[in-house]
């Protein structure tokens, strides 16, 4: 896994499978970032003590929420503890 910083080179690798996951270091900065990973697929956010994995729309859906709560709430609850 690598993690996403937001560059075109970086979701690059992401998209032609050459990385096949990406994880997102803090769960604070998930938002556009993991949008633009899911355009084409599905996202795979590495969070602490859970995995994430949500179709595009639920991401936007989610990130609207996130973005109008208080962000220092526990993980939301589309996260599953592995």
């Amino acid at each position: 896994m690598m993690p996403v910083d937001g560059s075109e080179a970086a979701l690059d690798l992401v998209r032609s499978d050459t990385v096949p996951m990406a994880f997102i270091p803090n769960y604070y900065q998930m938002g556009l970032r993991a949008a633009r990973i899911a355009r084409e697929d599905f996202v795979y956010g590495a969070i602490p003590n859970a995995i994430i994995s949500m179709k595009y729309k639920e991401v936007v859906k989610e990130t609207v929420k996130w973005h109008l709560e208080d962000r220092y709430r526990s993980a939301p609850s589309v996260a599953k503890k592995k």
